[in-house]
């Protein structure tokens, strides 16, 4: 099974905190999840965790950004 099998992405929230401090700096998760919410209300792009699919362990994370809404498009970051 490729590795891309085995990862899901979901979008970021509170509950994964816990998970992005074991990938992450106190400082860099809360980073991540501060820029997450601001992202999420100016509708300018999101943040998706990234987990490993049998045991849901946090591996990383990825941004769409620079939504664009009129050309349908977004940039990948990760």
């Amino acid at each position: 099974m490729a590795l891309r099998d085995k990862i899901i992405l979901e979008e970021i929230c509170d509950n994964d905190i816990n998970g992005l401090f074991t990938c992450y700096s106190n400082h860099e998760a809360t980073d991540i999840l501060r820029e997450s919410i601001k992202m999420k209300e100016e509708k300018t792009g999101v943040k998706y965790v990234a987990k490993i699919k049998d045991a849901l362990d946090t591996v990383g994370f990825i941004t769409l950004k620079r939504y664009n809404s009129t050309h349908s498009r977004a940039e990948i970051d990760f």
